[in-house]
């Protein structure tokens, strides 16, 4: 989900395109990078590195995770990760786009890919991606198709990762955020 925080941050003038005029073309447009923010931690249990087997199960995501750029805020919510023992993983989340019209601001991504994980180092590539709008129109269709087309090409991205007991914390490392996960 950090990959995919990227990616959304890439396809931001995609969806302001499609907003702005339903008829206009979806065009992809790189924005600034956002603000660090900052989330708490549990300090009182003790925090260790993960490993690749720690990793493996299904993952529910715990709180929202929310970014902002070009006064479009987006919140990756009710997500949840699986990592295969094989490297293989899946990922299931609702995205919400505030300052967009009802009906135009929700969507529902399911993605594809594999990781590796060396030290406390988790490297995602994303191999496909589907992304469904909640409402179905022509636009919200091109937004999808748009989002889809940059999670697909964006590179792998390598984030690290902790744990405290049953809570896995992933950081990106380009600073955007962590993303708190608890193992079902």
């Amino acid at each position: 989900m950090r990959r995919l925080a990227l990616t959304l941050l890439l396809s931001a003038g995609a969806l302001s395109a499609c907003s702005d005029n339903a008829t206009s073309p979806v065009e992809t447009v790189t924005t600034t990078e956002p603000e660090t923010q900052q989330y708490s931690t549990d300090t009182s249990a003790e925090i260790v590195s993960m490993d690749a087997q720690m990793i493996v199960g299904e993952w529910s995501q715990e709180t929202p995770f929310e970014m902002t750029s070009d006064d479009q805020t987006f919140t990756i919510m009710n997500g949840w990760v699986e990592y295969d023992d094989d490297g293989e993983s899946e990922i299931d989340a609702m995205l919400v786009v505030d300052g967009q019209p009802d009906g135009m601001n929700s969507y529902r991504i399911e993605i594809e890919g594999f990781y590796t994980v060396v030290g406390d180092a988790l490297t995602e590539t994303f191999t496909s991606a589907e992304v469904e709008p909640v409402s179905d129109s022509e636009t919200t269709r091109a937004i999808a198709e748009s989002i889809e087309n940059a999670i697909e090409i964006a590179g792998a991205t390598p984030s690290i990762i902790s744990s405290i007991n049953d809570t896995m914390l992933v950081k990106d490392v380009e600073g955007i955020g962590e993303i708190r996960y608890t193992k079902q």
